[in-house]
């Protein structure tokens, strides 16, 4: 315990690093494609109109160029323009349109999650709830989704265009339960509460008249808030084959679209999104085991 700081360190390490690395990555796999990159991304074009292409889209001097230009226009809010997907279009318009639809699915599952681990923590969550939520996380987020969007589509709206609040609260609510997101969490918070609740000091509070949850809490907390974050990072992911399946303009949707299309701007910085909320989930893991940490060390001496 004396090095306490070092995990903490390394997730905030982490999360600043990742923003970073994971654009260099992308760029370098442009590269380690078979083939000219410039040819792969416009076979058709020729001449002097390659080369024009080639120096616009920054492919004429290898991979670290092309990843230094992306990062300094990224930090001045430009990423670029759409190679394929909207030709010419600006990137940053594209995400501003869908970046909204993607934070509102991913922040109301994951507080479905959050509120399922609180509920659970508290032991207000009853036997025969937590059994069916465990009996709907049996099924796939894909079929979840596939039989949203039927009923969404043959009742409510069936000439829908544009994303709408009800497709969103189906995406969020299929984003909890599906692929035992939810199921897991709750599990997984059952397990830590009733593991440290048989040790000797809860029992001894309890007999004292003090509440189970408070004295259990500090000692489990880090490891309670390193299971969500790990549930809300497979939420990213699920949240991508959803937006894509119930029709959300989303950035999950613009991300496998510019991944098909080859459009390299438009999926670095569709992923640079994800990553940033990842970092975001690390710090915040990061700053509670710092937090708790410090919180045990300035208690009283000779109190455990």
């Amino acid at each position: 315990m004396e090095r306490w700081w070092i995990r903490p360190v390394v997730r905030l390490v982490l999360a600043v690093a990742l923003p970073f690395l994971v654009p260099l990555l992308i760029a370098m796999m442009i590269w380690a494609m078979p083939g000219d990159p410039a040819t792969n991304v416009c076979p058709d074009c020729t001449g002097e109109g390659m080369l024009q292409m080639v120096k616009d889209r920054n492919l004429d001097q290898g991979p670290m160029h092309f990843y230094k230009e992306w990062m300094s226009g990224m930090f001045s809010g430009d990423f670029g323009r759409s190679w394929a997907f909207q030709s010419g279009e600006e990137v940053s318009y594209l995400l501003k349109t869908g970046v909204g639809f993607s934070i509102k699915l991913f922040m109301m599952g994951s507080l479905l999650i959050l509120l399922g681990a609180f509920c659970t923590a508290r032991q207000w969550i009853p036997r025969w709830l937590k059994s069916t939520i465990r009996l709907v996380g049996m099924l796939p987020g894909l079929v979840l989704s596939l039989a949203a969007i039927a009923v969404y589509t043959v009742y409510i709206n069936p000439s829908a265009m544009e994303t709408t609040w009800t497709q969103v609260l189906l995406g969020a609510f299929i984003l909890a339960l599906a692929d035992a997101a939810l199921a897991g969490t709750i599990d997984g918070v059952d397990e830590v509460v009733e593991s440290e609740g048989r040790r000797r000091y809860v029992q001894i509070a309890i007999l004292r008249g003090e509440s189970k949850l408070s004295n259990i809490l500090p000692n489990t907390l880090p490891s309670l808030v390193g299971q969500l974050r790990a549930r809300m990072l497979g939420l990213l992911s699920a949240a991508i084959i959803i937006e894509m399946i119930l029709k959300i303009n989303g950035v999950g949707e613009l991300l496998v679209v510019g991944a098909l299309k080859q459009d390299f701007p438009l999926v670095m910085a569709c992923t640079f999104f994800y990553v940033m909320l990842s970092s975001v989930m690390l710090m915040i893991q990061a700053v509670v085991e710092v937090l708790v940490a410090l919180s045990i060390r300035s208690s009283p001496k000779g109190v455990a």
